[in-house]
């Protein structure tokens, strides 16, 4: 009887070192998985603000357009 009472207070640290590290592991894991999402998202976002830049791009030209011809018609009165 006095043998598991032994073994039991030396095998707890143990089990409470792999706990902890099983913890650690998975959060390591989690944190893994949010930085693939957040590179993930930043590519998204850098793909819209490049979308966005040339459709910027796009509508001063037309604006540039209109007021080439807004001051045609004007000059023409």
């Amino acid at each position: 009887m006095a043998f598991p009472l032994i073994v039991f207070p030396l095998g707890l640290p143990l089990l409470v070192k792999f706990l902890n590290d099983m913890r650690v592991e998975l959060y390591l894991q989690d944190m893994q998985i949010e930085l693939k999402n957040l590179l993930w998202d930043k590519k998204k976002l850098e793909e819209d603000l490049q979308t966005t830049l040339q459709e910027l791009k796009m509508m001063e030209l037309i604006l540039t357009e209109f007021e080439e011809e807004h001051n045609k018609a004007i000059a023409k009165n």
